[in-house]
């Protein structure tokens, strides 16, 4: 395949892709398989990627990672911290709306910022405890 056909494999029209995508975030290159890497990309990180154990990350696996990647970075862009992003008040699940809980708490947890043992509420990247999230 030259490399004006595998730049264009996949496409369907204005930039729509049918078929398996860059399993990397960002990228919208085509790939020769679901949760494999384009070859730009495969060029361009070597060595650095590396395969996961389990079987290949499915497409809507991947549609919903790549929609909070892009929400994360929208924060970022405006200026804001997208751990401190107020996820939906509410879930829908079989066509019922129910509240969503509380962040969890805990005592005697290890902050991640400071490392100090406190009553830390559970983030996305750790337990962080009240005074660091003060400080950020």
């Amino acid at each position: 395949m030259s490399g004006s056909e595998s730049a264009t494999r996949g496409l369907v029209s204005a930039g729509e892709l049918s078929g398996p995508r860059c399993i990397l975030p960002g990228c919208g290159n085509g790939a020769e398989e679901q949760g494999m890497p384009c070859g730009e990309c495969a060029d361009a990180f070597g060595s650095h990627l590396r395969q996961t154990e389990g079987p290949a990350m499915t497409v809507e696996a991947q549609a919903k990672r790549d929609n909070e990647t892009q929400a994360a970075y929208v924060v970022l862009l405006a200026g804001g911290d997208p751990a401190r992003v107020a996820a939906p008040s509410w879930t829908e699940s079989a066509g019922a709306r129910t509240p969503v809980k509380d962040p969890a708490r805990k005592a005697n947890q290890r902050c991640w910022l400071c490392e100090e043992r406190r009553t830390c509420t559970r983030q996305v990247h750790g337990w962080e405890c009240d005074v660091c999230r003060q400080v950020r």
